[in-house]
């Protein structure tokens, strides 16, 4: 395992509050840890990667800036996974250079296309990774590290993401239409001609702590670069975007179409065009939806070009797993509604109100304080007709609300016709209170789009 060492960050966690429009918005930063492993890692467009190539096991490696081990080559034997190939036709023995692996490349497409394109139809396989955004660092962490300069088109705004004005979701969304292999050889001097020596290796900079590695396999297809941007608070946005990505469909009027409505979508797309060259598109999650069905079968209008590879140590074939570790801050929002409780009093009796709540609100350095509040009007004697309406801010919490009637006994003059607690804030809340000093009763109706 080669393992990448990114940004380390001191311990750290820190709350915001600020009230925007008719909502209450909590801001929390909390230092997170990210360690991914991965065998299978991007080209990005890297014309010093083929299939067979040799590279140091070094710290360029890990950057996804391989060092070409330049010795005298014995041939090697490819394949291809497209479906229906078989005996002879399966595999070819290719020179391990950049042209002769393309050369033999070609040859086995140009076998498929000709004799069984036909009648085995090469659907896409689709694969994703997505992840909130927070820093480059992160997403490096996550999809490799040269995103950096993959990121560069998409142009995302950790600014905005860090003070929570935005929600930004990156995703690295890979159709493969074939994968080409490179057959491990039995020992590791096959794959060198016969002249070459140990000392040569040795003169090349590869003892035990900078092993060889070969090039084991190339996947072939189309590669994504998603970038979904958004203001709305929603937690849905992830659930809405894998949604999107699987085909899921989404109803008009849940609230994954509601979030996906406000974001908007930039693709870094390379592959499956005629040209191969990459290209960026901006617009919607519809237009996303018709660029994923644009790649979903392989044909000569849907060329591939290089996406991914995987190395294996020469020296006993395992595969090489590259282990990328960073610190980052993770920036969580969440917004509050305004509500609206509404008090309507329609029965034949006296009647009296009381309202209790609690208010939250945080210091500049994020430490959380609660406040007891009543309303000013609790305990006054209110006759039928009468109806009020008490605004709350969004970082209301615990609402309490009692009425009670006046019944005229002795034994009883007061009696409890609605008393509930820890009520959540809504939209708009209304209690109608009605009956007789006998039989109270109340109807509550809720409304929270």
């Amino acid at each position: 395992m080669l393992t990448r060492k990114g940004e380390a960050l001191e311990n750290y966690t820190n709350t915001s509050t600020k009230q925007q429009g008719s909502e209450f918005v909590v801001v929390e930063k909390v230092k997170k840890s990210l360690s991914n492993g991965s065998a299978d890692v991007a080209i990005n467009g890297n014309g010093d990667i083929f299939l067979g190539a040799l590279f140091k096991a070094n710290q360029d490696l890990l950057e996804n800036k391989p060092q070409q081990i330049s010795l005298d080559r014995s041939k090697g034997r490819i394949s291809v996974d497209l479906p229906g190939m078989v005996g002879g036709d399966s595999y070819v023995d290719a020179n391990p250079t950049a042209s002769g692996m393309q050369e033999g490349v070609n040859t086995l497409l140009n076998r498929w296309h000709e004799k069984y394109a036909a009648k085995n139809p090469a659907p896409a396989r689709m694969q994703y990774e997505s992840t909130s955004a927070y820093s480059m660092n992160q997403l490096k962490a996550k999809f490799g590290s040269d995103f950096e300069k993959v990121g560069v088109n998409l142009k995302i705004d950790f600014e905005a993401v860090n003070k929570g004005e935005k929600q930004i979701e990156v995703v690295d969304f890979k159709q493969v239409y074939y994968t080409a292999n490179f057959d491990a050889p039995k020992n590791p001097s096959d794959v060198f001609a016969s002249g070459v020596t140990v000392d040569q290796l040795k003169a090349r900079g590869i003892d035990e702590n900078t092993p060889p590695v070969y090039v084991s396999s190339v996947s072939y297809g189309r590669q994504m670069y998603v970038k979904f941007e958004t203001t709305s608070k929603s937690t849905e946005l992830k659930a809405a975007i894998n949604a999107v990505i699987k085909g899921v469909p989404i109803k008009p009027e849940s609230e994954w179409a509601r979030v996906l409505k406000n974001t908007t979508v930039t693709v870094s797309i390379v592959g499956g065009n005629a040209d191969g060259a990459a290209r960026v598109v901006t617009g919607t999650v519809e237009d996303l939806k018709k660029l994923i069905q644009e790649g979903a079968t392989f044909s000569t209008q849907n060329p591939a070009v290089p996406i991914s590879y995987k190395t294996a140590f020469l020296k006993d074939n395992q595969v090489a797993t590259i282990q990328s570790n960073t610190d980052y801050i993770e920036t969580k929002v969440t917004s509050y509604k305004n509500g609206y409780l509404n008090l309507h009093h329609k029965g034949a009796y006296i009647a009296r109100y009381y309202v209790y709540w609690d208010e939250v609100t945080y210091d500049k350095n994020g430490v959380e304080s609660v406040r007891t509040r009543q309303w000013e009007d609790n305990g006054k004697d209110r006759t039928a007709g009468f109806q009020t309406e008490l605004q709350f801010k969004g970082n209301v919490r615990n609402l309490r609300v009692k009425i009670q009637e006046k019944t005229g006994l002795a034994w009883e003059p007061w009696r409890t016709v609605y008393n509930r607690t820890d009520l959540p804030l809504v939209q708009k809340r209304t209690i109608i209170n009605s009956g007789t000093t006998i039989r109270p009763k109340y109807d509550e109706k809720v409304e929270n789009n």
